[in-house]
């Protein structure tokens, strides 16, 4: 009766696309929201220098995060979603990955410790705090819950997380000299999250035979999906590597590093969609349900176009007011790299869809594999020649065009194979490029003549937002109008009850 009522609980966790969809978003909200609040605190308080201190640091530490846990975080989010249906299987496969990146997190930590007592280390104090990301990789199965589609505890957990984090921030982080309690406070935060959600294991996970469980058998399959990863993780943080090597100043990176926060923030809305879907496309593939996946992935298309284009747009818009309201005096520099970092919003939530949500979950990896390296090649090389000579604008632009380098390839590829109608997931861009570009002319106009305050800001986005809605409705946008037809017909169900 326990085993049934276990297996009740775990087919009742597993959500549609939409309701996971809307926890992720939700959560992604949280991720946009908690920097409004804390990201004009923390520029003001720590200033340039010292967030670009708390940059390089973990830029550092990052590689070493890179390698603890490999390609296991893909790897055993879409094993677990091909065994959702037997929890044996699934079990063998979490023991394996638990014991493989344990494995690889020992290896790692003793490498970062041999740095920090090296003379290569900068910044001691603060890079010894950062040792604190490496223990908790260890701890961290988020992997398992994704591959079951039970969003539900992830999210609340990293819910909890934030609110904690913006807690301790604003009431820790004093001075610009607490660039070390800051560090302590996101790496600390990050460990409780990871440790919180083991409580629910047994649930969900059986005990094996121990002659079951061959943590380096998959190794190869690891190994494949970490060469995407690595690269990744590497055009990530490299640039940050880079400017702090070149430039004079910390502040540098500083700048760097707040642009880029923002406009990942900004991308966060639209891949979250990618977490949620790849457990599913790899479910329906090994089903073998080919028709249905397709129908999927042209959706998930709709979705980053009519996402993606008014966040990229709407970035380049309001970045002269929104800098000085967001960052305060003294972050001018970001008005120039904002415009130019936003760029690779589209890019990048291509890639998501045809690399992450397709690629990956059908085993051609290898492509993905091939996607990034080139990526990585184009934009480490652009680095060399551009940082040197422009700092951070040389690194946001060289990261803008490997990008899209990478998303070429892949679509290139998946074009070339039929496997997924390019031409059409291009056509149905058109109206929201329109819809896009006439919201962009709009606010750049209001821009100019707004107040540089709170008000003027909110103005602006409550503008480009109407603006944006008002002409895919005027273009009869059928991707939209669908969307606009179903929300109605659900808030008239419910009003109706």
């Amino acid at each position: 009766m326990q085993k049934k009522g276990i297996e009740d609980e775990l087919k009742m966790q597993k959500k549609s696309i939409a309701v996971n969809y809307i926890l992720n978003t939700t959560y992604q909200i949280l991720i946009l929201i908690v920097p409004l609040i804390t990201t004009p605190y923390i520029s003001r308080v720590l200033g340039a220098e010292g967030i670009g201190v708390y940059s390089y640091t973990y830029s550092v530490v990052s590689y070493f995060l890179i390698v603890a846990a490999m390609g296991t975080t893909t790897y055993g989010q879409r094993t677990i979603a091909y065994y959702q249906d037997d929890k044996y299987k699934r079990s063998c496969k979490f023991f394996e990955i638990l014991l493989f990146r344990a494995l690889t997190t020992g290896v790692c930590s003793i490498g970062y410790i041999w740095y920090l007592c090296s003379p290569y280390c900068q910044y001691n104090k603060v890079a010894t705090i950062q040792i604190i990301y490496l223990i908790a990789i260890a701890f961290d199965i988020s992997w398992l819950f994704q591959g079951l589609e039970d969003f539900k505890r992830i999210v609340l957990r990293n819910t909890i997380a934030k609110i904690f984090n913006v807690v301790l921030i604003l009431t820790v982080v004093k001075q610009a000299g607490d660039v070390d309690k800051y560090t302590f406070i996101l790496a600390g935060m990050t460990f409780v999250a990871n440790i919180s959600v083991w409580p629910y294991v047994p649930k969900i996970i059986q005990k094996v035979k121990l002659s079951d469980v061959k943590p380096l058998k998959n190794t190869r399959e690891i190994f494949l999906l970490f060469i995407p990863t690595i690269a990744i993780q590497v055009n990530a943080v490299l640039d940050k590597t880079m400017i702090g090597g070149f430039a004079i100043s910390a502040a540098e990176n500083g700048y760097y590093e707040q642009t880029e926060k923002i406009v990942r923030m900004a991308l966060a809305v639209v891949t979250s969609l990618g977490t949620v879907m790849i457990p599913r496309i790899a479910k329906l593939f090994h089903d073998k349900k080919t028709e249905q996946m397709r129908q999927y992935i042209q959706q998930s298309y709709q979705f980053v176009w009519i996402i993606g284009i008014p966040i990229m747009m709407g970035v380049m818009a309001i970045a002269d007011t929104f800098v000085p309201v967001f960052y305060g005096s003294g972050y001018d520099k970001i008005k120039i790299l904002l415009p130019i970092y936003s760029l690779s919003v589209i890019p990048v939530a291509l890639s998501n869809v045809t690399g992450c949500q397709f690629l990956i979950p059908t085993k051609k990896q290898n492509v993905y594999s091939a996607a990034v390296l080139s990526s990585t090649v184009v934009n480490v090389t652009l680095n060399s020649f551009l940082i040197p000579r422009f700092l951070s604008y040389g690194a946001a632009s060289a990261s803008v065009i490997a990008e899209c380098v990478g998303c070429i390839i892949m679509i290139v590829y998946v074009e070339v194979k039929h496997l997924v109608d390019i031409k059409r997931v291009f056509s149905i861009s058109l109206k929201k490029w329109v819809a896009g570009i006439v919201m962009f002319l709009c606010v750049k106009v209001s821009n100019e003549i707004c107040n540089t305050s709170v008000l003027g800001l909110t103005f602006l986005i409550l503008e480009g937002t109407i603006i944006y809605i008002i002409t895919l409705l005027v273009l009869r946008d059928e991707f939209f109008c669908n969307m606009i037809k179903k929300l109605f017909c659900k808030v008239k169900g419910i009003l109706a009850h």
